[in-house]
């Protein structure tokens, strides 16, 4: 049995046909049916170099845009043109713009600096807030005023403080300082003026001529309550003159006390009330060498009346006791 000869051309591989479609062709051996393919082993060749990849060429130039209008070019979504920069970012080589400084800020600071008090940290609050809402500089004056503000409301609240006390003490001073010259005797010789009859010590207090206040409401075992101004003698001529009742407890003896300009209008006074008296009725005559008084004892049924002058100073004692008359002059000042 003979066999036909094989068509070397003929694949055995090749489906047969399906019904209703050509034969595919066949290729040849190495070949895809789809193109080209890159032979194994070999690596695609470089681009020349300083050519330009072949998207750029799509790209219009600016010769075919209207006028006005940049080139664009094929940019990816979301991404700026080519050699534009994005927002908030400086372009490619330049610094970016200073943020400005908040005024608000600016002034807290200043204000700190000046010791303004409670300003600087109302400033400063202020300022803070501005700065965070409008991305503005100047956060750090506004907090260096608020701590200035602070150590400054702090000052001035001492300083006060200090002060209150200065014029608390002040015035408590003042108020001593009164109270001192209130418990000081008061003396006066321009006018003459009424006793206080409520006074009491050794002369009467607001005493405003020398002889009042010489003339003492207590002396000695002897006191009397008050010492009354005699008009009717001043209008004879005497400077001051006054009368007193003085006792020791048992006996009483009446005081007439005067002080003229001159020692002659004092011994014509005096000589006056011994022209009452006769030279009988004189017990005792004498000067009294501790205080160098002159003086005259007379005694009429039995009054007892010392009548003495002392310089420009006359004046009399009365009394029925003539032991307490006598002691009476003896312990009195002038």
């Amino acid at each position: 049995m003979s066999t036909e000869p094989q068509d070397p051309s003929r694949r055995d591989d090749v489906p047969p046909a399906a019904p209703g479609y050509p034969p595919a062709e066949p290729q040849p051996f190495g070949q895809s049916p789809y193109g080209q393919t890159q032979p194994f082993g070999q690596d695609k060749q470089p681009e020349p170099f300083g050519e330009q990849p072949a998207f750029s060429q799509s790209l219009p130039t600016s010769q075919s845009l209207p006028t006005g209008q940049p080139p664009t070019g094929d940019v990816p979504p979301g991404q700026p043109p080519y050699g534009q920069a994005s927002y908030g970012q400086a372009p490619y080589g330049q610094q970016p713009a200073p943020a400005a400084t908040d005024g608000m800020s600016i002034a807290a600071l200043v204000t700190g600096i000046l010791g303004l008090g409670a300003v600087p940290i109302v400033l400063g609050i202020v300022g803070l807030k501005r700065t965070k809402a409008n991305h503005t500089g100047g956060r750090g004056f506004a907090i260096a005023g608020i701590v200035l503000g602070g150590l400054g409301a702090l000052t001035w609240a001492i300083a006060g403080v200090i002060f209150a006390i200065g014029v608390i003490g002040l015035g408590a001073a003042s108020q001593s300082i009164d109270d001192l010259a209130s418990s000081l005797p008061t003396t006066s010789t321009e006018e003459s003026a009424a006793p206080d009859e409520s006074s009491e010590g050794d002369s009467l207090a607001g005493a405003t001529t020398w002889l009042y206040d010489l003339t003492p409401l207590t002396v000695d075992v002897f006191s009397t309550d008050v010492i009354t101004p005699d008009d009717a003698i001043v209008a004879t001529g005497a400077s001051e003159a006054y009368t007193a009742t003085y006792t020791n407890g048992t006996s009483t003896a009446d005081a007439v006390l005067t002080d003229w300009n001159t020692e002659e209008e004092s011994d014509l006074w005096a000589a006056a009330e011994r022209a009452s008296f006769t030279a009988e009725q004189l017990m005792d005559s004498g000067e009294d060498t501790e205080s160098d008084a002159k003086y005259e004892v007379y005694t009429v049924d039995g009054v007892t009346t010392v009548i003495a002058t002392n310089a420009t100073i006359a004046f009399t004692m009365t009394g029925t006791d003539a032991d307490a008359v006598w002691e009476l002059y003896k312990v009195f000042p002038y």
